[in-house]
């Protein structure tokens, strides 16, 4: 545990200047970036989605589980597992990105 401080601790910036010593510190959250971001599809079409989650220092941090949902099956699915997202019907949906650990990430697809 105290690595994973001393990682933590690692990817936040401290910041001095003479006149007005701060120190930025990071939140403790994780933020999600998915790829790829909003994006757009024909029937039939697919893809393999991906999430990275980044400490707020932006280095990654390895997630092995990820579970994968589409808000509307009826325009995309996508294999709970895997990511691997497919264009099904005309609309638009978003595809949402959960990690064991609660962090989340979304994105909108439309599908033509």
């Amino acid at each position: 545990m105290k690595w994973l401080i001393a990682l933590a601790a690692l990817a936040c910036s401290v910041a001095c200047r003479a006149s007005d010593p701060t120190i930025t510190v990071c939140p403790a959250d994780l933020r999600g970036v998915f790829s790829p971001a909003d994006t757009t599809i024909l029937v039939g079409q697919h893809f393999s989605a991906t999430l990275t989650v980044l400490y707020c220092g932006g280095a990654a941090v390895r997630r092995d589980t990820v579970a994968w949902k589409s808000e509307d099956t009826s325009v995309v699915t996508v294999d709970s597992q895997t990511g691997f997202v497919t264009g099904v019907g005309t609309g638009h949906t978003e595809l949402l990105a959960l990690t064991q650990d609660g962090t989340f990430a979304g994105s909108q697809i439309t599908v033509h």
